[in-house]
Order: structure tokens, then C-alpha cells, then sequence
């Protein structure tokens, strides 16, 4: 099947999206689309539309013949997401706690022990490790079968992959996150307790909150 213009355009923006998250691109570097075509041997249509893309979502800016920037995060913007994020998880579950079943318990199981078996043969990665971590907060949001908080959600956990990014160097700089949060957060959900499980949720996001504290 051929590729088609959007799939492609798709696709870079996923590979942009990650590599700036992963600080691949100096943050006072501009990044220029001739640099993107030779980077992925593809014409400059898909690229600058997944440039654009982009800028729609506030991750880059144009800077007119210089090329584009990556936005910096500022403080009262992460303080403002994980306020945000706190609201939404907990509705989140508040709205789709009589929906979970115990399929949907088993998905956040498998995912927390794909997460423990991987890191006992090694620390994960930074990026591998907030990518698991907003992959169980979004599959945990999603029970609520709210499609538009579900993407509030996603965008306000990618931001703030990215605001780690750009403040930490190395990744041990950031702890693992604690693995008897989530396993408390499935059990509270297993023996129907909602204000536990909203307990340990807010829990594992005041450790987000606090790392970022410390750091801006």
C-alpha cells in the first residue's frame, strides 16, 4: 500500500514530537525544514506540515527566514498543567469507576509489570520511562469514556515530559517513579474503593509536582 502525504506528514511529526522530548534539538538552536527533509529523504510537503503542526500545539514557533524554536516551558506553565492534570485524573476515575472491568484492571497490571520487568534488567531511560508512565494515566483516564478529557490529558502529560526534558540533563537526575503507587492505585480500583484509588493517584502525581518544585 502506498504511503499516503498525511501518513507520511504523521509520521515525522511523531518523530519530531519524540525527539524533541528526548532534547535531540538544542533548545536555542533553530531547526530548519531543509534540515528535517535531508533527516528523513522525503519531499518538503509532509515536512512542513508536521512542522506547522507543530507550532499549532505552542511545541515550536516560526521564526521567519531563521527557521523554527522550540518553546520553552516556563514555570507557572507546568504549575498550571499538573493543576489541571489533578482535576481531569480525578474525574477521570470518578466518572469511569462503575465502567471498570476486570479486563481493564488486568491492561493497568500488564502494563505496571512490563514496566517492573524491564527495569530490573536495567534503569529505563528517561523518555522510556515517562512514556510508561503516561501510558498507564492515559489507559486509567480512558475508562471514563471521555474522548476530550482523554486528549486534555495526553496534551498536558506531553507538555510535561517535555518541561522535564528541558530542565534535566542526564536521566538519573529524575527518580523512577514508585512502583507501589500504581500497584496501589489497581488494587483500591480491585476492591471498588474510589477514594482510595483517587488517594494514591493524587499521590503519584504530588511526587511529579514535588521533583518539579525542586527544579524550577
Amino acid at each position: 500500500m502506498a504511503v499516503t502525504n498525511k501518513s507520511l506528514k504523521n509520521k515525522i511529526y511523531e518523530e519530531l514530537l519524540r525527539m524533541i522530548i528526548a532534547n535531540k534539538f538544542p533548545i536555542d538552536e533553530f531547526i530548519v525544514e531543509n534540515q528535517i527533509v535531508q533527516m528523513f529523504g522525503v519531499s518538503r510537503s509532509p515536512v512542513r506540515e508536521a512542522l506547522v503542526e507543530l507550532c499549532n500545539e505552542n511545541i515550536l514557533r516560526n521564526i521567519p527566514r531563521a527557521g523554527y524554536q522550540i518553546v520553552k516551558i516556563t514555570g507557572k506553565q507546568i504549575r498550571d498543567a499538573i493543576q489541571f492534570r489533578l482535576l481531569i485524573e480525578e474525574e477521570g476515575i470518578r466518572t469511569g469507576f462503575n465502567r471498570i472491568t476486570d479486563n481493564d484492571i488486568n491492561s493497568l497490571k500488564m502494563l505496571t509489570l512490563e514496566r517492573n520487568k524491564r527495569s530490573k534488567i536495567e534503569p529505563l531511560p528517561l523518555e522510556e520511562e515517562l512514556k510508561l508512565n503516561q501510558k498507564f494515566h492515559l489507559l486509567l483516564n480512558s475508562y471514563s469514556k471521555n474522548v476530550i478529557m482523554n486528549k486534555a490529558l495526553e496534551n498536558i502529560l506531553t507538555l510535561l515530559r517535555r518541561a522535564i526534558a528541558q530542565i534535566i540533563v542526564f536521566d538519573n537526575d529524575i527518580p523512577q517513579y514508585e512502583e507501589s503507587l500504581h500497584s496501589n492505585i489497581i488494587k483500591s480500583l480491585e476492591n471498588k474503593d474510589v477514594e482510595n484509588a483517587i488517594f494514591y493517584l493524587q499521590k503519584d502525581i504530588r511526587v511529579r509536582e514535588k521533583l518539579f518544585n525542586e527544579m524550577i
